[in-house]
């Protein structure tokens, strides 16, 4: 990964608390945006450190609020200047200076970094964490099958040795990565045991739905490029790797809902709740109509010089309920209340 641009960083670079590589992300913004800092310093007192931590906390909010890969396409706002969390290729390059922002992205690979905020966690590490501009985006589990393990270890371990509401988990990566030499899957989202992960690999002859890991080793190197085998091509500037996100971002929707889904079902749920109230309103009006009812309140009065009082507490003779059975009344479902047989109403007996 190095030969292809990525940078090996440090994992003691990596702040848990806030989710971030602050010596690189400030790196990133120092050289790229230096006018936007400056002014940014001085709404801060002038004070760098304590616009660093201002920015830092303002940036965790907007990934929560916002999702990453929209904090990484848009940029953020604090008071009032716009800073730039990462430059996506351009898609129509008429000089080499055009990708001159491009190419000041930072991509950083990290060994055995060090995750947990909690201390139930402490200790846990992750082979490889890749980072953009200093932002976590991406994690890997690697085995080794020379040791007698392989992807489906990996996958085990993310189910039941990463806690999904870490930091890192919940509001940073945007793919966990399960890798062997043959395979590699990956997952948008932990849920611990129903964690759901599909396949991520590169030459694949088989389709999605073949259980590959159930295949012979001869037929796994078949059925797929070796996951760590160089590509035969020309090496990669830094920061090809944005274009990938894209996709995963797309494979998170189709894995499992996310924030637009969940918000189309609240939608639904919301308009259910609305016409159950039309209903109900509709019922109340109708009620209301009725010949006998009290205004306001849509019941039937009794009257006490009815000659024929009902023995059931509640019920009218047909006659002082329905007035005159000659005209049309209103109905509630398919029963009429404006005929003297009509079910369930009419004199005792």
């Amino acid at each position: 990964m190095c030969a292809g641009g990525w940078i090996e960083g440090e994992p003691a670079d990596y702040r848990p608390e806030l989710g971030l590589d602050t010596r690189q992300l400030f790196t990133f913004i120092g050289a790229s945006q230096p006018d936007e800092w400056e002014e940014l310093v001085t709404y801060y007192g002038g004070d760098r450190n304590e616009a660093q931590r201002g920015f830092a906390k303002r940036l965790d909010k907007a990934i929560a609020d916002d999702g990453l890969l929209d904090v990484l396409r848009k940029g953020v706002r604090d008071h009032g200047v716009r800073i730039r969390l990462a430059y996506f290729r351009p898609s129509f390059v008429e000089s080499d200076a055009i990708l001159d922002d491009y190419r000041s992205n930072r991509l950083t690979v990290v060994r055995e970094l060090a995750y947990a905020t909690k201390q139930a966690d402490r200790g846990n590490r992750l082979d490889l964490t890749l980072f953009l501009n200093g932002i976590p985006v991406a994690t890997a589990e690697l085995k080794n099958p020379l040791t007698g393990s392989g992807v489906e270890h990996a996958k085990a371990q993310y189910r039941s040795d990463r806690d999904p509401t870490e930091l890192i988990f919940a509001r940073r990566v945007l793919a966990n990565f399960a890798v062997d030499p043959d395979l590699v899957f990956v997952s948008t989202a932990l849920r611990g045991a129903k964690t759901h992960f599909l396949p991520f690999n590169t030459g694949s002859a088989y389709p999605k739905s073949v259980d590959l890991p159930a295949l012979s080793p001869v037929a796994r190197g078949q059925a797929v490029d070796r996951a760590r085998r160089p590509a035969r091509r020309r090496p990669q500037l830094p920061g090809d790797g944005l274009r990938r996100l894209r996709q995963v971002d797309t494979i998170a929707w189709l894995a499992q809902p996310r924030r637009t889904a969940a918000r189309h079902r609240r939608q639904l749920r919301t308009d259910r709740r609305a016409r159950r109230q039309d209903r109900r309103e509709v019922r109340r009006q109708v009620r209301a109509a009725r010949p006998g009812a009290v205004p306001g309140n849509g019941k039937l009065a009794r009257s006490s010089q009815s000659p024929c009082a009902p023995s059931h507490p509640g019920r009218l003779p047909a006659a002082q309920l329905h007035g005159n059975p000659g005209q049309p009344t209103a109905t509630v479902g398919r029963r009429p209340l404006g005929w003297p047989d009509a079910p369930g109403f009419g004199d005792a007996p």
